[in-house]
């Protein structure tokens, strides 16, 4: 098979190559450049040719802050990605890599790493040493079983597309402890490898009020265990997720799967500042939390409630004040027992009010 071969040379301080050839492409560094400090290498939409890098490449980018291989079809990434002691962006997103290399710790500089669409790739343990990564995306429904080992240590990590909890030491929830500086949205995956409630009041998340969103993921409880073993599952989730109380300047709250058999009382804190919130497959609580004095809930969604019947007083809230008085859209679907909702204790008043509000109502039973 003939291979593409395309040298790089020149004085460039940015060099942006177009690959549209159906062959492999291999790069070739054959001129030394110092002043080089953004290597692009693009290829034509739906094209699948698949790139070789020469071990020279690295030497030649050794003075390079910006590296983006993504979507080129890179089937591993070379150790000597170690010579890029000055990068500070790299982009590998979108290639059929399983690893990175153990190298990736020497890169001090690095704040920025892509990783996104690749569903095999695991995190070597090494990244601990990263000590200036302030963003970390990659692949979130990959195979990736838990975070690489004293993740924690990263105190400078800014942006982490989901944090997958794992059951061994180094690789816990309360690896998020000191990890203060975290903003944006945070997906938490795999809660259910908490072994000890404590674990979880240990992440700290009521110390990082740059967060706006919050994702929580259990995996679906089996049906299986004895009733002894289950309400101990049970009873352990509740205080899990009572425990992982969130900062008050959070927005968006999505919990899913959760096993346990009441919501957490922060949900319904009137003090909070939540704009939406997503139930989904809570099926052994029995009873809603007590949405009506949120004062900034715009949007609440519940669905996948299977052991709930009926929706009482305490969904409104305690007091005479106004309900609900930002919500804009309500969804609730696949609740196979609700039989009954109840008005508030002021009779019909505050439920016509609360839906004439609203821009948008769906109801689903299942």
């Amino acid at each position: 098979m003939k291979t593409s071969h395309y040298p790089l040379f020149g004085n460039a301080c940015l060099l942006a190559l177009h690959h549209d050839n159906v062959r492999p492409l291999e790069l070739k560094a054959t001129h030394k450049n110092e002043r080089l400090r953004t290597f692009l290498v693009m290829r034509r939409n739906g094209s699948s040719e698949v790139l070789i890098l020469d071990k020279k490449l690295f030497y030649n980018l050794k003075f390079a802050r910006v590296l983006d291989l993504s979507n080129i079809g890179l089937l591993e990434m070379p150790n000597l990605v170690s010579y890029l002691m000055y990068i500070q962006y790299l982009n590998v997103s979108g290639n059929r890599i399983q690893s990175l290399p153990r190298s990736v710790y020497k890169l001090l500089a690095l704040q920025m790493l892509k990783l996104s669409n690749c569903p095999k790739l695991a995190l070597p343990d090494d990244m601990k040493n990263l000590s200036n990564l302030k963003h970390l995306v990659f692949y979130v429904e990959g195979e990736l079983r838990s975070i690489p080992q004293e993740f924690g240590k990263l105190t400078t990590l800014q942006t982490l597309t989901a944090f997958v909890v794992g059951n061994k030491k180094g690789h816990c929830i309360e690896e998020l402890k000191k990890m203060d500086s975290l903003r944006g949205s945070l997906f938490m995956k795999n809660i259910e490898n908490v072994i000890n409630a404590e674990d979880a009041k240990d992440a700290k998340l009521d110390t990082k009020p740059y967060l706006n969103k919050l994702r929580l993921l259990w995996k679906e409880l089996k049906d299986g265990h004895d009733w002894e073993v289950r309400e101990n599952i049970l009873e352990k989730q509740a205080q899990v997720l009572e425990n992982l109380r969130p900062h008050r300047n959070l927005k968006e709250m999505e919990i899913k799967n959760y096993s346990g058999v009441r919501c957490p009382n922060w949900l319904s804190d009137s003090c909070r500042k939540f704009t939406r919130i997503h139930l989904q497959g809570l099926s052994y609580c029995t009873e809603l939390p007590s949405f009506g004095r949120i004062p900034h809930l715009k949007s609440l969604i519940i669905g996948e409630m299977r052991d709930l019947e009926c929706v009482d007083d305490n969904f409104y809230g305690d007091g005479n004040g106004e309900k609900f008085p930002s919500l804009e859209f309500l969804e609730v679907y696949q609740m196979p027992k609700l039989v009954q909702w109840k008005v508030d204790s002021n009779g019909s008043i505050c439920m016509r009010s609360v839906v004439l509000l609203l821009s948008e109502l769906m109801i689903a039973r299942s």
